[in-house]
């Protein structure tokens, strides 16, 4: 056997990543997207809550909570929209499998959550269980909701449709109603709601999706994030691979270097630092190409018999001694979705296969800067990647080892994350004044996740009483936390972030390459 060396002798093995989340079954996870103040959130299986940060994933167990002033936003494979207010708390208990179909069942334990619709697949459907019942939301609906302390919950569907589950009976709203639901009261008629400040603001964040240029050339179920290709990038026409989209970047940028890998739900998973980084980490893949730099390769919208899979970092790794390495994976390069392999045991520590040519198998490696590195100690540490490099086409020559996962001793760590760089504000400018529930949430911890849909809510007989806007409240001032960059008008599958937001990281000139439009 022979070991793959780089100049200074050290030893490499290389592996490809294979999380246990990452099968194309699995449901793609929502999408932390954009907040500010103090938000935190509760992984399934955590000790505790931590501090949260931008395209962060979030799925089936866990919770998101917004403890004092400040707000946040969900966003779903779905394509609906999730915004949270102050003093919320919000919890996922199921995922669809397919993005164009299939339930997301939602939790909401406190406060208000504002949910759109109008980018969301035909077939998606939306399940909030509140104390009183579940709300149900046809699949353009925009709906605003209120959870008090005493479980008064208040339902306010600006268009669309919904209908509300109680014990007693099932109830449609439809565009114009608020009601409020009450346990032990009789119910009234519902009213017209007037629009407060949330609504217009949400209004004015979710620009047409059908007149948006990147649109064509995403497929269906991407479409709701074409705002943030339109905002920052360009596509292009790349011979033998058909249009691509290069980001507007610094000389030198690579793929899966702005950002941090952390564990989470059994895989290693990519946090992008870049605002449009989700669906470039998650879906398709990276080619370098001479006289423009790096472009993104759109996924086909099936994969085999399968829908379009979410995948936790497409790269291959690349594993010494003393260093950690990964290299984007290329069109048509093999990962564990393509290998039953990648379902062995999470405590295996080497798979031996056939020796290899790296530069042959991982185009991207032969890039300048295509590899990424980072010491050993700050990759199990969770810090972020010291840079990259740009290895001749000799280097890996040799044959080495694929992994169909990373070792143990390799995993970076859980969901402790850190404070992006220069993304840390206090205070919530730009952003909304929301209605908050009085007595805010106390630093209590959730309560359990509901029972499955249909065994029913708890017993009562709700009310239906025509209520007037809430007014705006706050419960914890002073909150530090964390704001997402978004360009004014253009919030991919949501809300744009407010004026004031930072820029991109890294932004400059588009390295070359000539633009096409639809």
């Amino acid at each position: 056997m022979r070991l793959l060396r780089i100049g200074c002798g050290a030893a490499l093995t290389l592996a490809l990543v294979g999380p246990a989340l990452a099968g194309l079954s699995a449901p793609a996870p929502a999408r932390l997207a954009f907040g500010e103040g103090d938000v935190l959130v509760l992984t399934d299986g955590a000790a505790g809550w931590v501090g949260a940060t931008a395209n962060l994933p979030l799925g089936p167990g866990d919770w998101i909570w917004v403890p004092g002033p400040g707000w946040a936003e969900l966003q779903l494979a779905s394509g609906h929209a999730v915004r949270l207010g102050g003093a919320t708390r919000l919890g996922i208990r199921a995922l669809p499998a397919a993005p164009d179909g299939g339930v997301a069942e939602l939790v909401l334990d406190r406060g208000m959550a504002w949910i759109a619709g109008e980018r969301a697949s035909a077939g998606a459907t939306v399940r909030i269980a509140l104390t009183p019942g579940v709300v149900t939301l046809a699949a353009a609906a925009r709906v605003r909701l209120a959870v008090a302390d005493d479980g008064t919950v208040e339902v306010a569907v600006v268009g669309g449709e919904a209908w509300i589950e109680t014990p007693a009976e099932r109830l449609p709203v439809v565009a114009g109603q608020t009601l409020r639901l009450r346990p032990g009261q009789l119910a009234s008629l519902p009213a017209v709601r007037a629009t407060d400040e949330v609504d217009r603001w949400s209004q004015r964040s979710d620009p047409a999706l059908d007149r948006d240029p990147s649109r064509p050339y995403l497929p269906p179920a991407l479409a709701p994030y074409a705002a943030e290709f339109s905002a920052y990038g360009r596509w292009f026409s790349v011979p033998d691979q058909g249009y691509a989209w290069a980001p507007t970047v610094e000389l030198g940028w690579t793929p899966f270097r702005e950002g941090q890998w952390r564990w989470w739900h059994g895989a290693s998973v990519w946090i992008p630092d870049e605002p449009w980084g989700w669906v470039t980490a998650h879906y398709g893949r990276w080619l370098f190409v001479s006289g423009v730099g790096w472009v993104w390769l759109p996924p086909a919208e099936r994969i085999g018999e399968q829908i379009l899979a979410w995948h936790p970092g497409a790269v291959a790794w690349i594993g010494g001694p003393d260093f950690v390495a990964w290299v984007p994976l290329g069109p048509g390069e093999p990962d564990e979705l393509d290998q039953p392999e990648a379902a062995a045991s999470a405590s295996v520590t080497n798979v031996f296969v056939t020796e290899i040519n790296v530069t042959n198998v991982f185009v991207n490696a032969r890039a300048p800067h295509g590899v990424v590195v980072s010491p050993r100690d700050s990759f199990v540490a969770g810090r972020r990647p010291l840079g990259s490099f740009s290895p001749s086409r000799n280097v890996f020559a040799g044959g080495g080892r694929r992994m169909a996962r990373l070792p143990v001793s390799l995993r970076p760590p859980s969901l402790a994350v850190d404070a992006r760089p220069g993304g840390t504000l206090t205070g919530s400018r730009g952003a909304p004044t929301w209605g908050a529930p009085a007595g805010g949430l106390g630093g209590r911890p959730p309560g359990p996740m509901p029972p499955p849909a249909g065994s029913g809510p708890p017993r009562g007989v709700p009310s239906l009483t025509v209520i007037a806007p809430a007014a705006p409240g706050a419960s914890r001032p002073g909150a530090a936390g964390f704001r997402t960059t978004g360009p004014a008008g253009a919030g991919g599958a949501g809300t744009p972030a407010p004026p004031g937001s930072l820029g991109a990281r890294g932004s400059g000139p588009l390295l070359g390459g000539r633009g096409v439009t639809p």
